[in-house]
Formats: C-alpha cells, structure tokens, sequence
C-alpha cells in the first residue's frame, strides 16, 4: 500500500486525471493480480473520495502521453472488476469501502492461464461539482 499527496482541482469545470500503472510479478492460482486506489478529499469539512470503479479505463499498452489530462483514452476499455475492497485474499486495504478491486480480466484463473509478469495502465478522469463532489460529467456553468 502507497500514499500520495496530488493535487486536486476544485474549480467546477476543471478536468482532473488519476494516472496508474500497476504491475503484477508473479502467477499462481486464484486471485494473485489487481489494483485498487482511493482519492479521498475533504470539502467543507467532509471527506469525499474518488474509487477505482466500472467507470475507469484500462489499456495494456501505455501510449505517449498516457498520465496528460488531455490524452483521450476514449478507447480504452473498462476495467474488470474483481470485486469490492476487503474480498480475499487482500482484506481491507484502503479506507473507502466503495473501493473495488480492477485488472483487464478475471484473474481468479489458474497460474498457467494468466502471464506471469504483466503491466497495466488506468486512468479516471473527474470533475468538481459545485457542491464539492466528484464527477465524471463536466458540470454547467451558471
């Protein structure tokens, strides 16, 4: 588990990206492969958090100026989701239990079926909403 400090904009209207790389170094049986994260942010007082979910964007290859804001990844597949945080064999890893568990397959395979080293790349952009909440839709100006 890792912990970073990024920086977040807050103005509505203004485009954020998480940018991950994630690596696998070994094969065995089941579930020995994915990724989970959470971005928690506080707004007035409450923590809020952006969740590896369905709505992020997986590639297997990682093109120049994949982690950009501009990049558009609008061909980028959606993740497969492995399931929510706290499912074994990994427990509860993050604070968040909205967060779950993505690859690019079902690696709850045997060791044989599944590389044994294997890159992905996943990206999540998201808006601020006037109210301070995380986005995937650009919010209107008023």
């Amino acid at each position: 588990s890792k912990e970073y400090d990024v920086p977040v904009f807050l103005f509505p209207g203004k485009l954020n990206v998480i940018a991950i790389e994630a690596r696998n170094a070994w094969e065995q049986n089941g579930l020995d492969r994915g990724i989970i994260a959470e971005l928690a942010y506080t707004q007035s007082g409450t923590t809020k958090f952006v969740d590896t979910d369905e709505t992020w964007k997986v590639s297997t290859t990682a093109p120049d100026g994949w982690t950009a804001v501009t990049f558009d990844d609008s061909a980028w597949a959606p993740p497969f989701v492995i399931g929510k945080t706290g499912i074994p064999p990994w427990g509860n890893v993050v604070f968040n239990t909205d967060a779950e568990w993505l690859w690019t397959y079902d690696p709850n395979v045997p060791a044989d079926q599944k590389p044994q080293e294997e890159t992905i790349y996943l990206r999540k952009g998201f808006y601020m909403d006037p109210a301070g909440g995380a986005s995937g839709t650009r919010p209107m100006c008023r």
